[in-house]
C-alpha cells in the first residue's frame, strides 16, 4: 500500500491520515471526540494522543475549526499544502492493515461520498452538452481560485482528488470540473503531470501570472455565456495581442472607449473566434492594465497606453497567428 510520508512521527502521521481520509469536509474537519474514540479503539494510549496533537499544532499541520460544537480538528492551510506535496512511499502490509482497522467509519453524508477524479483533457472537441452550465470565465476563475486559496505558485501541483474535494465543497458538478480543466489546459494555465500512477495538475507560469492579476469584474462575468463546448483558441500571449489589435482597429480617430456591443460583432467577423475567446482576451488585458472596464450598456472598454503599446508590438512569426492578425487588421 502506498502512503504519504508526512512527518517523522508515527502517531502524528496516523492522525493526519485519519483526518485526510475521514474529514466531514476539507474546511470542517473531523470531530475531535471521534478522533479520541478511534485512537482508543486502535489500542493507542491516550497519553500518546496529547503530545502528538501538540506537535501537529506547533508545526502548523492542524487547527481547530471555528464555531463548531462539538469541536472539530481540520488541516490548517499550511498543513493542507504540505499534505498535497508530500511524497508517496510503500509501507508494509501489516502497518496498512492496522491503520485500516483503526480508521474511523465514514458517515453517509453527501460530503463524504467518494469524489470523482477529473479525467484527462481530451484532444478531440467534445460534443455539445445539453446541460447549460457555468461560463468558461467562471470555471477558469473558480479552479484557479483553489490554487490561490492554497497559496500555490508556478510549478506547484494538485492531485485530481484534491481538486475534486474542493470543487465538491463549492457545490459544483464533477463534469464542470473536467470542462474547466480542459479550458485551463487549452489556455496553457495548467499542465498534466504524472507522479507515479497519480495524475496531477501543475500550475504554469502563465497561469500563475493570470491568477495574480486583478479580479475579473462582475460586469465582464455577466456577459459570459454558459459553456457548451471547449473551443480552440490561440495561446494566451497571442490572444492578448489579437484582442488589443481588434480593439484598436475598431476605435475611431482620437477615441479610446468602445461599447462591447460594437466590439463583439467586429470580433466575430475579423477572427472567427467566439465570445469566450473575446471575454478571456479582455479579462487578460484588464489584469495587465491594458484596458479599463466600465459599467455601460452593457460594458464600455477603454484602452490604456499600455494596451496601445501591446497592440503595436511586432507580429509573432507564426503562420497561424499571422493569419489571425491579418484578419483582425482587415488585411
Amino acid at each position: 500500500m502506498r502512503r504519504r510520508q508526512l512527518t517523522r512521527n508515527a502517531d502524528c502521521d496516523d492522525i493526519l491520515h485519519w483526518l485526510d481520509a475521514h474529514s466531514v469536509s476539507v474546511t470542517q474537519g473531523l470531530p475531535a471526540q471521534l478522533l479520541n474514540k478511534r485512537w482508543e479503539q486502535a489500542g493507542r494510549s491516550t497519553a500518546q494522543l496529547g503530545p502528538a496533537l501538540k506537535l501537529l499544532f506547533d508545526q502548523d499541520w492542524v487547527a481547530i475549526t471555528p464555531d463548531l460544537d462539538p469541536p472539530h480538528l481540520r488541516f490548517s492551510s499550511e498543513g493542507f499544502r504540505k499534505l498535497i506535496e508530500a511524497p508517496l512511499i510503500e509501507e508494509p502490509a501489516a502497518v496498512a492493515e492496522a491503520i485500516a482497522e483503526a480508521a474511523p467509519v465514514a458517515s453517509a453524508s453527501a460530503a463524504e461520498r467518494p469524489v470523482t477524479v477529473p479525467a484527462a483533457p481530451s484532444t478531440a472537441a467534445p460534443a455539445a452538452a445539453t446541460f447549460r452550465g457555468p461560463s468558461e470565465l467562471r470555471l477558469r476563475n473558480d479552479i484557479l481560485g483553489i490554487y490561490r486559496e492554497l497559496k500555490l505558485k508556478a510549478g506547484a501541483r494538485l492531485i485530481g482528488m484534491t481538486l475534486s474535494r474542493y470543487w465538491q465543497e463549492l457545490g459544483n458538478r464533477a463534469g464542470d470540473l473536467r470542462d474547466g480543466i480542459d479550458v485551463l489546459v487549452r489556455d496553457g494555465f495548467l499542465q498534466p503531470r504524472m507522479v507515479g500512477i497519480d495524475k496531477h495538475w501543475m500550475l504554469t507560469e502563465e497561469g500563475a501570472h493570470f491568477m495574480a492579476g486583478a479580479q475579473t469584474p462582475a460586469s465582464l462575468s455577466r456577459l459570459a455565456p454558459p459553456l457548451d463546448r471547449v473551443s480552440p483558441t490561440p495561446p494566451a500571449d497571442e490572444l492578448r495581442l489579437l484582442t488589443s489589435r481588434v480593439l484598436v482597429a475598431e476605435l475611431g480617430p482620437g477615441e479610446s472607449r468602445l461599447d462591447y456591443t460594437l466590439l463583439r460583432p467586429a470580433w466575430m467577423q475579423r477572427t472567427r473566434l467566439d465570445d469566450n475567446a473575446l471575454l478571456h482576451g479582455l479579462d487578460m488585458l484588464h489584469k495587465l492594465s491594458c484596458v479599463q472596464l466600465h459599467e455601460g450598456r452593457p460594458l464600455d472598454i477603454e484602452i490604456t497606453a499600455a494596451g496601445r503599446t501591446l497592440a503595436s508590438q511586432e507580429t509573432p512569426k507564426l503562420a497561424k497567428v499571422l493569419s489571425l492578425l491579418n484578419k483582425a487588421l482587415g488585411g
